[in-house]
């Protein structure tokens, strides 16, 4: 090991070449050659894609709508009693509303018509709000109890400081039994009768309200476009769109690629199976455009649509909904609260193109792994091959300059070559 060393800093050695006359060797390595270029091939190549430029995706969608509802006979009077929140038929324009990242379905009106600045009890149903009139239950039992702090910020307002019992007609508003020993709680100073704070309680006798549920046979058409700056390229999502008449139906898998949704369509493939329930309460879904371009390959790129509830299918604790309060004069107002699945659109993926400059870097990343057949032939002739001496007198040679002691051949002339001379 101590003579390795040295011999290693000041001996250089050099391949030297060597045919051997043996076809089980050239087979072997014939074979080990196929095999390293196929798996490098398949890795590099075809699973990593190391030779093509990746290409970051910027796009942009539209959409149009199309399609209308009319009006249950049952919720009629509706129409008549807030001509100006309920119409006897909705048009696609009426129910579909547009916003910077998507647009929303309004799927549920709520009609609460005079409420009034005053004071009232909390909802039962918010948080930390049930309280208790005798001083002496409160210190016997605070750990139950919230203490009502004048000013203090509750979800419906501001606490006044007192504890009041809800009456009856509140009770039936948030569906809890009269006589129930949750029905005394922090009174607020708001608009009053106060609103359910938890989607899906019921609303009582204080509001209207009536679910948009033929909203669901609307139709939307995406228009996405998308530009690959790195790659140079520009494609559309809609090569045809055929005017306003459908011409296929998306499906998640049997046609991902089709830019025609029912609403009813986007809510069940999100994963939901009842539509009146998600219109009901509102939610927020993602609607995906994947780009996976290829532009060695194809001539156009066309992408695939997939659609997620944004808070998962098993939460149903999250809504989307929003307000708009009409004022008759100063301390009263009509509230009209609008319940909406809000789609929002996002790009991602990617394009790929092959460049000479990354299809020479992963070529020559492979060259060294040529050179892994000989050494291993190396090893096998020298395990297995009875020869072996004279393979390695010819295989390996050692040469130094100070042992080189190999004169010029000089030839002697002869006799006859001597008389030649002289004649000259």
């Amino acid at each position: 090991m101590q003579a390795m060393i040295p011999n290693f800093f000041r001996t250089y050695t050099t391949p030297r070449l060597l045919q051997a006359d043996n076809a089980k060797l050239q087979l072997c390595y014939l074979l080990q050659l196929a095999v390293i270029l196929v798996l490098f091939a398949l890795y590099a190549i075809v699973y990593h894609q190391a030779h093509q430029q990746r290409c970051p995706v910027r796009g942009v969608t539209t959409f149009q709508s199309f399609g209308g509802f009319f009006m249950p006979e049952e919720a009629l009077k509706l129409v008549k009693k807030y001509p100006n929140v309920y119409q006897s038929f909705w048009s696609a324009s009426d129910v579909i509303e547009r916003s910077s990242d998507g647009f929303t379905v309004v799927s549920h009106i709520v009609v609460t018509p005079n409420q009034t600045q005053s004071n009232c009890a909390e909802s039962p149903n918010v948080p930390n709000s049930i309280c208790t009139i005798s001083e002496e239950e409160y210190l016997t039992k605070n750990y139950t109890y919230t203490k009502c702090a004048k000013g203090s910020q509750s979800v419906s307002g501001v606490q006044t400081g007192e504890c009041v019992h809800n009456t009856q007609d509140t009770l039936k508003f948030y569906d809890i039994p009269w006589g129930d020993p949750g029905t005394t709680t922090c009174e607020v100073s708001g608009w009053c009768p106060l609103l359910p704070v938890s989607p899906g309680k019921p609303y009582g006798n204080s509001t209207d309200g009536h679910v948009l549920e033929y909203s669901k046979n609307l139709i939307v058409l995406l228009k996405t476009s998308s530009d690959f700056p790195m790659c140079g390229e520009k494609y559309f999502g809609l090569q045809d769109p055929g005017g306003s008449i459908p011409q296929c139906t998306y499906h998640p898998v049997n046609n991902p690629s089709c830019p025609w949704f029912t609403i009813h369509d986007l809510v069940l493939y999100a994963g939901f199976i009842s539509y009146a329930n998600v219109a009901s309460t509102g939610q927020i879904f993602r609607i995906t455009v994947h780009w996976d371009c290829d532009f060695d390959w194809k001539e156009t790129c066309t992408p695939t649509y997939s659609i997620t509830p944004v808070f998962g299918r098993y939460r149903q604790w999250e809504s989307f909904y929003w307000e708009n309060p009409i004022y008759y004069g100063q301390g009263t107002r009509k509230l009209v609260r609008k319940f909406g699945l809000k789609f929002i659109i996002e790009h991602d993926g990617e394009g790929k193109k092959t460049t000479v400059w990354l299809l020479m870097k992963t070529l020559s990343l492979g060259f060294p792994y040529l050179f892994i057949p000989g050494f291993v032939i190396t090893l096998l002739y020298n395990k297995f091959f009875k020869n072996i001496t004279a393979f390695k007198r010819k295989k390996y040679y050692q040469y130094s300059e100070s042992e080189d002691c190999e004169s010029l051949i000089t030839v002697s002339p002869t006799a006859m070559d001597v008389g030649r001379l002289k004649h000259v």
